[in-house]
């Protein structure tokens, strides 16, 4: 078996968290499986794997042994394309991350529109809130709220977003409008984080951030079903403008103690590469700058 052989199972079995899930996806064995990682965990003179009744993971060796694999293997498929004249047309598999409020607007709609361009291109998507590591994870792109985490990456700045306090209007005809933070703990108030019982708030009071603690009328499992329920009457909530954008254009929310606002958060598009990554990867770093940079509920800048 080829260094390269080896190293495609070894990356597969650190993406795919099993030696069972190895061999599934690359259709081999489990005994071809193992013997190649103890193969080259012999070569190399190190564990590249711990095993447990619970499962693998990998050594601190194995998660650099598997970044530096996963980087000479996309080198070799880059050599190749080129060689063949495929290097500027975008094709192959692309993995893309984001977090979960962009998978329901705008994102999914725009993820349909590049695969119409570029229909060569397999796009397996992940929208989950939990932070992702684009070389250990095996991103290749990846849409990040805050600052940037790892100075080694790529990024295309997007916008800004911007958190909100929000009610319905019936709500506010009903409990009446707050005037200032300080007439917060006399309102229902909302919270999507079913962890915690009380509510933190970082708004801003006399142009500097302050910490709100607020006992929750109603505690739900996702922001989504929060802005549901706020919809429906059932108190104040604080969201994303990107999260809260559909609503807030039908009149179904309405803005409140914008000088209260949290600061707005910078959004990115990380990839790792920079010039040198794949056809598939700028294609989709430039489609999505292009239009997720104009899209209403984004402040540019």
């Amino acid at each position: 078996m080829s260094r390269q052989q080896q190293m495609s199972i070894f990356v597969a079995v650190a993406e795919g968290g099993s030696l069972a899930a190895a061999a599934r996806s690359l259709s081999l064995s489990i005994q071809t499986v193992m013997r190649s990682i103890s193969a080259l965990e012999q070569r190399l003179g190190t564990p590249l794997l711990q095993r447990s009744p619970r499962g693998i993971q990998l050594t601190a060796a194995g998660i650099r042994f598997a970044r530096d694999c996963r980087q000479l293997l996309r080198d070799t498929e880059q050599a190749e394309a080129s060689v063949q004249g495929l290097h500027h047309q975008p094709q192959g598999q692309l993995t893309f991350a984001a977090p979960l409020c962009f998978s329901r607007h705008a994102l999914p709609d725009l993820l349909g529109q590049f695969l119409s361009t570029y229909p060569l291109v397999q796009l397996h998507c992940q929208f989950s809130d939990t932070p992702v590591n684009l070389h250990q994870d095996g991103i290749d792109v990846a849409l990040h709220i805050g600052t940037l985490p790892d100075s080694t990456l790529y990024a295309r700045h997007i916008g800004t977003l911007q958190q909100l306090l929000c009610a319905s209007p019936d709500y506010l005809q009903q409990a009446g409008v707050p005037d200032t933070t300080a007439d917060l703990p006399d309102h229902r108030i909302i919270h999507d984080r079913i962890d915690s019982r009380q509510v933190l708030w970082r708004l801003q009071q006399d142009q500097q951030p302050q910490l709100w603690r607020l006992p929750a009328s109603l505690h739900t499992t996702t922001t989504q079903s929060a802005i549901n329920a706020a919809c429906h009457g059932a108190g104040i909530v604080c969201a994303n403008r990107f999260e809260l954008h559909r609503e807030l254009q039908n009149g179904q929310l309405v803005s409140i103690l914008s000088e209260a606002q949290p600061a707005p958060q910078p959004l990115s598009l990380l990839y790792r590469e920079g010039p040198r990554a794949a056809a598939r990867v700028r294609a989709l770093v430039d489609f999505l700058q292009q239009h997720l940079s104009h899209h209403p509920a984004l402040q540019n800048g």
